[in-house]
């Protein structure tokens, strides 16, 4: 389908929502399944609420009378109930059909803990994916432990799209995955939402290299000025991106939050922002300070991958992670975490005089940041160009520098292919070097 009728039809509510006949909304008491799905009714809470802050042209709220009996499949993470005191990061998932599911990225949601919230009701075509956006966020997060300002949102194609409305209308993301498709346009009066994302919302992108959007990769790196951009490519069409490709996304998104957050650590007892009261003008593009509980949602994790280190060097590697996220969150204000810390900073100090981590730092780790500094200077060079519709276009100074970069990456994938780098550094250069193949 054209990529503009297509954005049209979803945006404009020419077609009937689906969804009718449901019972009435889930008890807030409904026991829930962990590690497994569940089928949760919501409405939404504010019928006041409308389209006027999306308002695409000729669209009205007439065109949507349903403002009950929406849905969304929830995923809880195994010992949800008996760690009681956990909050988790939540992921939405939106899916140009509908009733959205967690495809190849549920391995890595159901290791790592996620919560994650699958719409039903919003897909293509539909003038209720909005309202389904509305009443599945607005339910969640009253119904189970999401940890403040740990919420993202994905999706492919026309999901893509919904997914880049979420930090327009509701606050707390903190990143988006846009699969297949950028932002969201087609506004009346004129809109660019990529103008409107702020410093606190990461954006990644993923497009396979025969896929008609292709270009929107770079619509997504050059128009969305102030935000943190990432884009990784593969061979394929218009598809959810391969396993491999969400995980190198995925990673990104959560080192940037945080490892090299410019969102503060809430302080214990700081008052939320309140989702559920005022108009839909004060609550959007609000952002959320990440809170302990989802730092220490990702120190939980760092701990298991350092369970799993292999050698010296990616346990050191680890452990420097470790400090990081401890101090980034101030969680050394937990006595049990300030002790850890303790002991890791030893462990890291004696791991630093050995020859093995010596020679890594020289070497493998010295070229990695070397790379990294190299991809940030192309992100940063690609921002302050002009994208062209239709195009996957790069002049010939952003052409030489991606070409260094991927020489970078690849010098450590194949000259420390042992070293923890190596793995990372093969995806950024295999994903690269598609997008250069494609590149004009």
């Amino acid at each position: 389908m054209n990529k503009h009728l297509f954005c049209r039809l979803m945006m404009t509510g020419l077609f009937a929502g689906a969804g009718t006949g449901w019972a009435a909304p889930t008890p807030m008491t409904e026991p829930l399944k962990e590690d497994g799905m569940t089928l949760i009714e919501c409405d939404v809470r504010d019928v006041k609420e409308n389209f006027a802050i999306l308002k695409a042209k000729d669209e009205v709220l007439s065109d949507s009378q349903k403002i009950t009996g929406y849905h969304y499949k929830l995923y809880l993470p195994m010992g949800y109930y008996e760690n009681k005191d956990y909050r988790y990061p939540c992921l939405f998932i939106a899916s140009p059909g509908g009733n959205a599911e967690m495809g190849v990225m549920a391995e890595r949601l159901k290791r790592d803990q996620w919560i994650v919230v699958m719409l039903v009701e919003s897909k293509n075509e539909s003038s209720d994916w909005l309202w389904n956006v509305y009443a599945a966020h607005d339910d969640v997060v009253e119904r189970v432990r999401i940890a403040k300002g740990a919420k993202f949102a994905t999706g492919l194609s026309g999901g893509a799209r919904v997914s880049s409305v979420f930090p327009i209308v509701r606050p707390g993301m903190a990143g988006i995955l846009c699969q297949a498709a950028g932002f969201a346009y087609g506004f009346d009066p004129p809109r660019n939402l990529y103008e409107e994302y702020t410093p606190e919302t990461m954006v990644a992108c993923s497009f396979g290299d025969t896929d008609s959007n292709l270009f929107e990769s770079m619509e997504i790196l050059r128009k969305t000025k102030k935000s943190r951009t990432q884009a990784r490519f593969f061979k394929g069409g218009h598809a959810w991106c391969p396993e491999r490709t969400f995980n190198s996304l995925m990673d990104w998104l959560e080192e940037s939050a945080f490892l090299a957050s410019t969102k503060p650590a809430m302080k214990t007892g700081a008052r939320p922002v309140v989702v559920n009261k005022g108009t839909a003008s004060k609550r959007a593009a609000k952002s959320e300070p990440l809170s302990p509980e989802a730092f220490q949602w990702y120190l939980r994790k760092c701990k298991r991958v350092l369970g799993e280190a292999q050698g010296a060097p990616e346990r050191a590697w680890m452990l420097e992670r470790m400090l990081a996220v401890v101090a980034n969150g101030k969680l050394e204000q937990n006595k049990a975490v300030a002790a850890e810390a303790q002991a890791w900073k030893a462990e890291l100090a004696k791991l630093k005089q050995t020859k093995e981590v010596i020679e890594f730092t020289r070497t493998a780790g010295k070229a990695y940041l070397d790379a990294q500094a190299a991809e940030a200077t192309c992100l940063a060079m690609l921002k302050r160009g002009v994208s062209e519709y239709g195009k996957l276009k790069v002049s010939s100074a952003e052409r030489q520098a991606l070409t260094k970069m991927v020489a970078a990456y690849r010098a450590v994938e194949t000259k420390y292919p042992e070293s923890p780098c190596a793995g990372p550094s093969k995806e950024v250069a295999d994903s690269w070097e598609v997008a250069l193949a494609k590149a004009l």
